[in-house]
């Protein structure tokens, strides 16, 4: 964001501000490590739009 001069619309999950992020499946920080192979994608958000849903 800082390097790209872009901290005003990129950065923060608030109105007005380009989203991306990923929705999963379950918690990665609070799931043992041999789960983490069975976190799915549910939904990817990028510049505000749905590029993947499940």
């Amino acid at each position: 964001m800082y390097t790209e001069f872009q901290e005003h619309i990129k950065g923060q999950l608030r109105p007005g501000y380009l989203a991306d992020f990923v929705l999963l499946s379950a918690d990665v920080f609070s799931l043992p490590p041999e789960a983490l192979l069975e976190v799915r994608p549910l939904l990817t958000i990028c510049d505000g739009e749905i590029v993947f849903e499940a």
